[in-house]
């Protein structure tokens, strides 16, 4: 599948890491178009505006939350125009997050990929919505470390399977920067026979593609499976990782599984996830 159509998740609450920088550098690789997506609260209005009365005065109080809004987002729109100056195709999109109908993860479902900034913890707003965007969106979701590079090379991918039906989903969404990767290695995190032979059939499938593999060893006794494969990313000398996540929804939200939560959580290179 080709990257064509990429959307940037940015949030107006949190400090922004290396997501725009690594969506603008994916974007210019892949000759893709590039949407921003903004989530923001919408700022407390001034004490005095709560006594505002009349048709009148209502108006004015929306005027002055309009201004508001648009100095909060200013800064964020005008670096993501900035760097999107010479695309083909850019747009940018405001929602707020307060507006229970402004989803991003059904916003999201219209793309070919999806790039936010990597949670700095397991808990709060930032890893609420990469759980929401990950699991209910569809599309697969680069996640960019806190400092990414302008120009990401992904010359040495590390692919990281365990015989999960994601596998197919991961390997499909990764094509594209697998083709262009100068070394590409698969690691299979089970010890099961029939994982294994996946695996090795993922290498077939690949080669098919065009795309060689070498097989790398995991241990699929490792406590931290999530380490583990952090572990095998920094020896292999890996600029993007591959995985896909194994999440089982609960009643009305997902949950990442237990090693891509330690994977967002630590990751210091960017993660490619698909669900």
């Amino acid at each position: 599948m080709a990257v064509k159509d990429m959307l940037l998740l940015l949030s107006a609450d949190t400090q922004a890491g290396g997501g725009l920088a690594l969506a603008i550098g994916v974007a210019r690789q892949q000759q893709s178009a590039l949407t921003g997506l903004c989530l923001y609260r919408e700022p407390a209005p001034a004490p005095a505006d709560g006594w505002a009365v009349g048709t009148d005065c209502g108006a004015d109080v929306r005027d002055r939350q309009s201004v508001r809004i648009r100095r909060l987002l200013h800064p964020l729109e005008a670096a993501f125009r900035a760097a999107c100056e010479g695309f083909p195709t850019s747009d940018w999109v405001a929602l707020p997050c307060d507006d229970p109908s402004a989803d991003p993860s059904l916003y999201a479902r219209l793309f070919d990929l999806v790039v936010l900034d990597r949670p700095r913890s397991r808990h709060g707003a930032s890893w609420t919505l990469a759980e929401r965007v990950l699991l209910q969106s569809g599309p697969p979701c680069l996640f960019a470390p806190e400092w990414a590079p302008a120009q990401p090379s992904f010359e040495r991918v590390l692919i990281a399977l365990n015989g999960g039906r994601e596998a197919s989903s991961v390997l499909q969404a990764s094509l594209p920067f697998l083709k262009a990767a100068k070394e590409v290695a698969v690691a299979c995190f089970s010890e099961e026979a029939h994982h294994l032979a996946s695996c090795d059939g993922a290498q077939r499938h690949l080669a098919r593609h065009g795309v060689e593999t070498i097989a790398r060893y995991a241990d699929p006794a490792a406590a931290d499976i999530g380490r583990a494969i952090l572990d095998q990313s920094c020896v292999f000398g890996a600029d993007l990782l591959v995985m896909g996540d194994s999440g089982r929804p609960r009643i009305s939200e997902g949950l990442l599984a237990g090693a891509t939560r330690t994977v967002l959580a630590c990751a210091s290179l960017p993660v490619l996830l698909a669900h």
